[in-house]
């Protein structure tokens, strides 16, 4: 009988947690003299596992999936708990990420699943056409041409824009200004407020109209005031959520997010630093 795929993931992790026996060293504690070779070699393959998952908590699913549990959560801090509040997040997340242009129509979670700057067939990139100084002396046609590749070459920019939003850098910079948005919205709240619902079945679009209905004065109000804690607030909490999901990565260092996911580092690479 053939392996299952999970057999085949099992044997290959195994293998490779006898590869980095030398690396593990720091994972073991004393008490582990008395443990037999095999089960040495669980401890390690778990501890192998457990640091892959760490790294795999960067793709597109789980940072959806992430996301829309935070929305939902924030959803039943401000309207209370209904039956459509995770419908609503859902929508308002996939928004966000269209808003953004990191939404993909092909995205079906599971596996294999890319972000598009680390899928190169995600954007068609066209030929750009640039003048030869000879613009005056261009026919109509031959003009026509050019001011059409001009407009292709102003896709093509587009789309690599489109294409780069999903690195960790634009995703954060985006998120900060959601949480700005949501920390402005906090300040503008008297403190107990809330849309409740008298039941749980009751609309949740009409409660977060009802909610920015009442609040929507208060919060333009927080609009025009200086707040100059504000921004670095919201850097702060978007840190704060990305520690706590697993996607941030100390190898950045600093406040700020580089270019790449730690899922797009291999495997025996990401472990040798960790």
């Amino acid at each position: 009988m053939p392996e299952s795929r999970d057999e085949k993931t099992h044997d290959s992790l195994m293998a490779l947690s006898r590869r980095l026996e030398p690396l593990t060293g720091d994972w073991e504690s004393s008490d582990d003299d008395d443990l037999t070779p095999s089960l040495r070699e669980m401890c390690c393959w778990e501890k192998v596992m457990e640091r892959n998952a760490n790294r795999l908590r960067s793709r597109p699913e789980e940072q959806l999936y992430d996301e829309i549990e935070e929305e939902k959560t924030w959803l039943n801090g401000i309207i209370g708990k209904r039956h459509g509040n995770s419908s609503l997040a859902c929508g308002i997340v996939a928004k966000r990420w269209i808003d953004q242009g990191i939404w993909r129509d092909e995205f079906i979670f599971g596996e294999g699943t890319k972000w598009k700057h680390e899928d190169s067939a995600s954007v068609e990139l066209k030929c750009k056409t640039e003048g030869d100084g000879n613009a005056f002396s261009l026919t109509g046609q031959e003009t026509r041409s050019l001011e059409a590749g001009n407009v292709r070459g102003a896709k093509v920019q587009a789309q690599e824009r489109e294409r780069e939003a999903s690195r960790p850098f634009h995703r954060f910079v985006y998120q900060v200004l959601i949480e700005r948005e949501k920390l402005l919205e906090t300040l503008a709240t008297p403190p107990g407020f809330k849309i409740s619902p008298k039941d749980p079945s009751e609309d949740s679009d009409e409660g977060l109209e009802a909610y920015y209905e009442a609040l929507g004065p208060e919060i333009r109000k927080k609009h025009s005031e200086h707040l100059p804690d504000v921004n670095s607030k919201a850097c702060e909490v978007v840190k704060c959520k990305w520690q706590k999901r697993g996607i941030w990565d100390d190898a950045w260092g600093g406040s700020m997010p580089g270019m790449s996911w730690k899922h797009e580092i291999p495997l025996v690479e990401f472990l040798h630093r960790t």
